[in-house]
């Protein structure tokens, strides 16, 4: 097992290094970050009852926590953000060392070679929880140092919060290995831990909202509050929460163990026929070959008596949809809960802001304008903006997968050609962005307009065109790059993750403004001065269209990788 876990760590170095680095750097940065925000901690405290007093708040963030100080605010402004984003970062490095590799044949390779039927597993599983001490603790400790001059941010509490944000991303980790022993794919066992997610996270809500502290041990996305880093201070959950983790990771070792390559422990419905690729119902059942799309006959892709309807999802761009949509829907829907969440709290920006000059100043600074509900509404396009453009990029890159499973070569085979394959990949990925872009400007200016007394105007419109130019631009990086080095695609993902932590954090920092413009999102539409400057955002777009346009001719230049 011990050289499966190498072969594992040494193919998923870069993934891992740059999760980690990114995380860690942005907590370092914290401390320091709020302490310039807010130099008098009586600020802080005259402002937190407006806060308090909000459930549009309450359910996005968690309750503000009391008493509260620069160290406990800090953590509760990011902390479900934060547990978000890693628990997407997990739960894709757990399904990709399981199902994924059981789906593409390895695990069959290495059970043929002799290996251990567990190994795989154990070798995953060491790999997710290691991670998951790895960010937790480094989080913690990055506290610790980048606040080691601020009283509030103590030793011995950084390492609790570091403690109990391991054991939460466990538990994403653990909700992943389970669900790659009961999906029948890769892609579906996604799905449902990215549901699970999405369900703790509603239920973190939940019990905010209606005050109910023992709910909290139903979702890990509400363990902090359990041992209030920063407040109460309570080591002693920290036990059942770890033998919760155990217990979980139990059920996915026995069920890894007990069922055959390529089954599941899916339920099929009574009379349902079943076809290629069906799994067993139960462990011990001899399992069926490789699971692959619907099973298709001669009779399914004809028109009939029997079959009026021709099969859908045979065109290039019908196929990729096909194949993304899961994908696809679980962005849209968690975008457009985000900005119903968002549009919410509109309504309440101005009282919430008017005892704070100095917040004011930033929003202004973020939005562009000093109109209180206008500037919250356009730094919240610019949050918006961020998780655009990386929607649009992991559906991109999944352009990669589609030609080392050998679709691009069958295609090329066919006689399509590979820049017409490789336009349809980027398309695909640009169309879902500008859906999602509008249908989440017109959710949010809906929700935002109802709740609040000023015209907002054209301000939804600044919303939508602000994410256009950073997501074209690393879309089409991205391609150019699964066309030139496509083991270097994850490189697109340093330029994100560095504009957005500016955009963040930059005003946060008082960062030079030349190190703010290096930002993708720096070039909104809408300036500081509330004029409108199409420069930046069309020069973005053009470079885009113009890297698209050089991929689409390097594409049939070069030699396709297969699994």
């Amino acid at each position: 097992m011990s050289t499966l876990l190498r072969l594992n760590l040494k193919t998923r170095r870069f993934y891992l290094a740059a999760w980690l680095l990114a995380v860690i750097g942005f907590m370092a940065a914290m401390p320091e970050a709020h302490r310039a925000s807010f130099p008098e901690i009586a600020e802080l405290q005259e402002i937190v009852p407006t806060f308090r007093g909000n459930d549009g708040i309450t359910m996005l963030y968690g309750p503000i926590p009391e008493p509260v100080n620069l160290a406990n605010f800090a953590v509760w402004k990011i902390g479900v953000v934060l547990q978000i984003v890693v628990a997407a970062m997990i739960i894709l490095l757990a399904v990709g060392m399981t199902r994924t590799q059981e789906e593409q044949g390895n695990t069959e390779l290495l059970r043929a070679a002799g290996l251990k039927p567990s190994a795989p597993f154990w070798a995953a599983a060491t790999i997710v929880y290691g991670t998951a001490l790895a960010v937790g603790m480094g989080s913690g400790l990055a506290l610790a140092i980048g606040g080691a001059h601020i009283e509030d941010f103590a030793v011995s509490e950084s390492l609790l919060y570091g403690a109990t944000f391991s054991l939460e991303i466990a538990a994403y980790g653990t909700i992943a290995l389970l669900a790659a022993q009961v999906a029948a794919s890769g892609r579906a066992a996604k799905l449902c831990a990215f549901g699970f997610v999405l369900l703790a996270y509603v239920l973190r809500g939940i019990a905010d909202v209606a005050d109910t502290k023992w709910l909290h041990w139903f979702t890990p996305m509400g363990w902090h509050n359990l041992t209030g880093p920063y407040r109460e201070n309570e080591w002693w959950p920290l036990a059942p929460m770890l033998l919760i983790v155990l217990a979980l990771g139990w059920l996915a070792a026995h069920m890894s163990q007990s069922r055959d390559l390529f089954a599941t422990w899916r339920w099929r419905a009574a009379g349902a026929v079943a076809g290629a690729g069906d799994a067993p119902t139960s462990a011990g059942t001899p399992a069926a070959a490789a699971p692959s799309a619907t099973p298709y006959t001669p009779d399914t892709l004809t028109t009939s008596a029997a079959n009026p309807q021709p099969a859908k999802g045979y065109s290039l761009l019908g196929l990729r949809l096909r194949m993304q949509r899961s994908t696809i829907l679980s962005w849209l829907g968690g975008l457009l809960v985000m900005s119903v969440l968002w549009g919410s709290i509109v309504g309440n920006v101005g009282q919430m802001l008017e005892d704070s000059e100095r917040m004011r100043e930033m929003i202004a600074a973020m939005g562009g304008t000093s109109e209180p509900a206008t500037a919250y509404l356009l730094m919240v396009g610019n949050m918006l903006a961020i998780l655009l453009t990386i929607m649009a990029v992991q559906l991109v890159l999944s352009a990669r997968n589609y030609e080392r499973r050998g679709y691009l070569a069958n295609e090329a085979a066919s006689g399509i050609s590979v820049r017409r394959s490789v336009f349809f990949s980027w398309l695909v990925g640009v169309a879902a962005f500008i859906v999602s872009a509008v249908a989440v400007t017109v959710v949010l200016g809906a929700v935002a307009q109802a709740g609040s007394e000023a015209d907002l105007g054209d301000t939804f419109i600044w919303v939508m065109f602000g994410s256009v130019g950073p997501a074209l631009a690393a879309a089409g990086f991205v391609l150019l790059l699964l066309v030139l080095v496509p083991r270097a695609s994850w490189l697109v993902w340093l330029p994100i993750a560095w504009s957005a932590f500016v955009s963040i954090l930059g005003e946060l920092l008082k960062l030079d403004d030349w190190v703010q413009d290096a930002s993708l999102f720096a070039w909104a539409v809408r300036q500081s001065d509330g004029s409108n400057h199409w420069t930046g955002a069309l020069v973005l777009g053009g470079a885009g269209l113009l890297m698209v346009l050089m991929a689409v001719v390097l594409a049939g230049r070069r030699d396709m990788e297969s699994a």
